[in-house]
């Protein structure tokens, strides 16, 4: 759109002079409209146009808001992209997953886990494929057995939280969340918060590794795993809290 706002300024550019004087000759940016046969890039200003137009309820409303964003501290694309964005209802699990101090592996696996866009055999059904649990092979694969209906699964998540000293029930995801999703800044919410991420993340590797290559971790050495990544986030915070 800031194409669109230049050409309305008549700002000092080779491409804004040419577009003027074989386009809009006798027309503003306001009140004309792209043909068929114009450009890809053309069209898709006249089109943001519309659509700001059709959002703010006029011509003069949307010469306001451009005005303000090209006299606002954040840059003019900025405020663009603020606009045009899709904006979803908040989620209760944002400073859970995004905790910054968890590693980004870690947030990202829980971030899909929460989205429910693991791939988890039952949402590739369509390729024919074995639906079982790989880690209990007790019921079919998905987000809601693995985290935590699973017999495997669950068992590490009552020991983490038993030594998380976490008594509350969390039997799902969504629970868990719930309960660790305050905003707290000491080190015990947050090192809670980045053992939960751990916990989904090594959950799915380990799955990965038991279905592509074939091979299982008891849990005494998937324990040992998720107690090494917990010690080593708690000495490295505790040195800069």
């Amino acid at each position: 759109m800031k194409g669109g706002w230049n050409i309305h300024l008549k700002a000092d550019s080779l491409w804004i002079r040419w577009v003027s004087h074989y386009y809009i000759t006798h027309a503003s940016i306001w009140s004309f409209d792209a043909k068929k046969t114009d450009s890809p890039l053309w069209k898709s200003i006249f089109s943001l146009r519309n659509k700001m137009i059709s959002l703010c309820g006029g011509v003069a409303p949307v010469q306001q808001l451009l005005s303000s964003w090209q006299s606002g501290q954040c840059p003019f694309t900025a405020n663009a992209y603020e606009f045009f964005r899709h904006k979803a209802d908040p989620v209760h699990w944002a400073n859970v997953v995004w905790e910054q101090w968890s590693l980004p592996r870690h947030s990202f696996s829980l971030w899909l886990a929460m989205l429910g866009k693991l791939r988890t055999r039952d949402r590739l059904q369509f390729l024919s494929s074995d639906s079982i649990c790989p880690l209990c092979q007790n019921a079919d694969e998905s987000h809601v057995h693995l985290f935590f209906n699973c017999d495997w699964s669950s068992s590490l998540w009552r020991k983490a939280r038993h030594w998380l000293k976490l008594h509350s029930n969390m039997s799902s995801l969504s629970r868990a969340t719930r309960v660790l999703q305050n905003n707290k800044k000491e080190l015990q919410p947050r090192m809670r918060r980045v053992s939960l991420a751990v916990l989904v993340y090594l959950i799915w590797e380990e799955r990965n590794t038991r279905i592509f290559d074939n091979t299982a971790n008891q849990s005494r050495l998937f324990s040992e795993n998720f107690r090494f990544y917990f010690t080593l986030y708690y000495t490295s915070m505790k040195k800069i809290t």
